[in-house]
């Protein structure tokens, strides 16, 4: 893995554009989630966590993979969490999913994959101290309108509700 993680690391350095980073990144962040769920702990995953956060902010607004990167940086901080002031990574990561969610055409794929990682993502701050049930009623309406675009026999509504 440590050879993994030095070959992406290379190649982001020598990306030229946002849109030559996003193989790189997308491979870091993919490693972090296998150390944070495989035994690694989120101690192994932060520092590439860490690593590729830094790189998103210095590359924030970059075209074209706008995007993409506002999705990498919402997972990196899913993944990370940590409860830092005086925002937290769960609190960035929702507002990165809202922006991007504005991007995104309404009935698209990729729209509904937005609402449901928001929505996720806001169910799990509405169980932290301090929340806002704002929240539980955002992550509600979005969680309606994913099934209301999903058919009823469809297996993948099975996973909107679950």
């Amino acid at each position: 893995m440590a050879s993994r993680v030095a070959a992406l690391r290379t190649a982001l350095t020598s990306a030229a554009t946002a849109a030559e980073c996003v193989p790189a990144l997308a491979g870091l962040i993919e490693i972090a989630g296998e150390l944070r769920g495989g035994g690694g702990g989120a101690e192994q995953a932060r520092p590439i966590l860490d690593e590729v956060l830094a790189y998103l902010r210095a590359a924030g607004g970059m075209p074209p993979a706008n995007a993409v990167l506002l999705y990498f940086e919402a997972e990196a901080c899913l993944l990370r969490d940590a409860k830092t002031e005086p925002v937290s990574d769960l609190d960035n990561a929702i507002e990165c999913l809202r922006r991007l969610r504005a991007m995104l055409t309404v009935d698209s794929d990729e729209r509904a994959e937005a609402d449901a990682r928001l929505a996720s993502a806001m169910l799990l701050r509405v169980g932290r101290p301090g929340h806002d049930q704002a929240d539980r009623e955002e992550a509600g309406t979005l969680l309606a309108g994913l099934l209301d675009r999903t058919a009823p026999d469809d297996p993948a509504r099975r996973q909107i509700v679950r």
